[in-house]
Order: C-alpha cells, then sequence, then structure tokens
C-alpha cells in the first residue's frame, strides 16, 4: 500500500470512530430526576417508606454526578 492510502484508510477509520461515538451520544439516556426512598422502621417492627425529594444541595450535586458516571457505565457495558 503507498502512503496515500494509508493516510486516506487513517482518515475514513477516524471518521467512522467519530460518527460512532456521536451515535452513542445521541442514544443516551438522561437521568432527569431522582430522589431517594428511605425504610423506617417503627419500634414495633412495622415499617413505611418514606420518599425524600428536598435535601442539601451538595448531596444533590454528587448523587447527579455519580449518576452520570453511572450511565455512562452502563451504556458502555451494554454497546458489548
Amino acid at each position: 500500500m503507498s502512503e496515500q492510502d494509508n493516510a486516506t484508510d487513517f482518515i475514513q477509520s477516524s471518521n467512522k470512530a467519530r460518527e460512532y461515538e456521536n451515535k452513542k451520544k445521541n442514544k443516551a439516556h438522561k437521568v432527569t430526576d431522582w430522589s431517594i426512598t428511605a425504610i423506617i422502621k417503627r419500634p414495633d417492627g412495622t415499617w413505611y417508606d418514606h420518599t425524600i425529594t428536598d435535601f442539601p444541595e451538595h448531596i444533590g450535586i454528587t448523587v447527579n454526578e455519580w449518576l452520570q458516571d453511572y450511565k455512562t457505565i452502563e451504556e458502555e457495558n451494554n454497546d458489548t
């Protein structure tokens, strides 16, 4: 193969890789909302669940970042 053929193959491969990454981004799921569900046990042994949607901002930021990473890894694992 000539150097020009190698360069053309490299460019085509790079373009295909970029197209694949763009398609993956467009198909990506996006977490739009979340809450914390706590199960509360009473002294008599009964329980109830409580959905918490109001929490400190630093917790919300941390969970949002973690969820984004989690979804990215999950989608990468499902693509294989």
